[in-house]
């Protein structure tokens, strides 16, 4: 049974930060995270690990982006299925 999920994200190679979404803030087809407080022109690295009552499954592939000017915030959309 799905539980939630975890968003990691880092900026360039610092350590990982975990953002935990419980099940009652998604949604039946769409999720939307904002990450707050990221640098100018700075990468990031960002994967998604679903759990359930058994555990946490296999992280996603990371997916590396490039915050733009300062001053705007950023928004993260995560899209899934639940089969």
């Amino acid at each position: 049974m799905f539980q939630g999920y975890k968003v990691l994200y880092r900026k360039g190679s610092k350590p990982y930060e975990e953002l935990l979404v419980p099940p009652d803030r998604t949604e039946k087809d769409r999720q939307e995270i904002q990450l707050i407080d990221i640098s100018c022109y700075t990468y990031y690295t960002i994967q998604v690990v679903v759990f359930t009552l058994y555990g946490y499954g296999f992280p996603s592939d990371a997916l590396t982006v490039l915050s733009g000017a300062c001053g705007k915030r950023y928004s993260l959309y995560l899209y899934y299925r639940i089969a």
